[in-house]
C-alpha cells in the first residue's frame, strides 16, 4: 500500500491499484484487511508532517546501537534521512547529550535543539530496504519514538565529507 495527496486530501493506493480517500469508513476496512488488524484512518489537518528543526543529525553510534537493539532488522541511515550523519565510536546515542550545545562542523556552526521523534516512516520499504515495523516498536520501547537530533543554524557555511564536529560548549 502507498498513500498520496490528491487534491487536499490524502489517499491510500492498494496492491491491485486502486484507490481510495482516507476519510471514507470503507478504505479503513480495505486498510484492515490487508494488514490483518483493526485500523482507524482519519486526515491531519491540523498535524504538521515536516521535520521540526532545519537540519537533522544522527551518529553512526546510534545507528549501532539500534541495531544491537533491532537486530534483525537492516538499519540504515537512509531510513532516517539526517542532514548530516556523524561517524562516532561506539554504541551510544551520543547526540542526545548535545541539546543544548553550540557545535561546528566545518563552517557550519549549530545550535542543538532537541531530539528527533519519528514516525511510521522509518519503516516503510523503500528501494534496497524491506519494510521493518519492528524498528519504530523498538525506539517506542526504547527511547521514547526518538533517534537523532535537531538543530538550528547559528552561522551558515559549507559543510564537506569528513568534516569534523568541533567546539562542543554548553550553554
Amino acid at each position: 500500500m502507498q498513500s498520496f495527496i490528491h487534491g487536499r486530501i490524502a489517499h491510500v493506493q492498494f496492491p491491485d491499484g486502486s484507490t481510495g480517500r482516507v476519510d471514507d469508513p470503507a478504505i479503513a476496512q480495505r486498510v484492515a484487511a490487508v494488514v490483518g488488524e483493526p485500523v482507524t484512518l482519519s486526515p491531519q489537518r491540523t498535524i504538521s508532517h515536516f521535520d521540526d528543526g532545519p537540519i537533522h543529525l544522527l551518529t553512526t553510534g546510534s545507528l549501532a546501537w539500534l541495531r544491537a537493539t533491532v537486530p534483525d532488522a537492516r538499519i540504515d541511515a537512509r531510513r532516517f534521512r539526517p542532514n548530516i550523519l556523524v561517524e562516532t565510536d561506539g554504541v551510544d546515542r551520543v547526540e542526545e547529550r548535545w541539546i543544548g550545545s553550540r557545535i561546528a562542523i566545518g563552517d557550519v556552526r549549530l545550535i542543538v535543539t532537541s531530539r528527533a521523534t519519528r514516525c511510521v516512516m522509518v519503516t516503510m520499504r523503500q528501494a534496497g530496504l524491506d519494510a521493518a515495523p519492528e524498528i519504530l516498536r523498538a525506539l517506542e520501547r526504547e527511547n521514547d519514538l526518538c533517534l537523532g537530533v535537531y538543530a538550528t543554524v547559528e552561522r551558515p557555511g559549507l559543510v564537506g565529507v569528513g568534516a569534523p564536529l568541533s567546539d562542543l560548549t554548553v550553554w
